[in-house]
């Protein structure tokens, strides 16, 4: 859950140049502002940190890019809101 709520601060600090207090500020803000849709991400993160000690390869390999380009995709849609 801390995660989920820190998700965007890299994003924020790494596309925007944000210092790292604007960073958690924005970041928070945006995951507390669409909490529903997060709620969503939590589950999808927790079934996959569950089964990831089951199906190693599998997380590395296909699931963490994925994970990758869906962080990235909220950031944007959520950023531009």
């Amino acid at each position: 859950p801390l995660m989920v709520l820190l998700m965007f601060v890299p994003a924020f600090l790494m596309l925007n140049h944000e210092s790292p207090t604007n960073a958690l500020k924005k970041g928070l803000k945006m995951v507390l502002n669409a909490w529903q849709p997060m709620l969503v991400f939590v589950v999808i993160n927790a079934v996959i940190l569950f089964l990831a000690p089951y199906t190693f390869a599998l997380s590395a390999v296909f699931l963490t890019p994925l994970l990758i380009c869906i962080n990235y995709c909220a950031y944007q849609s959520l950023r531009s809101h």
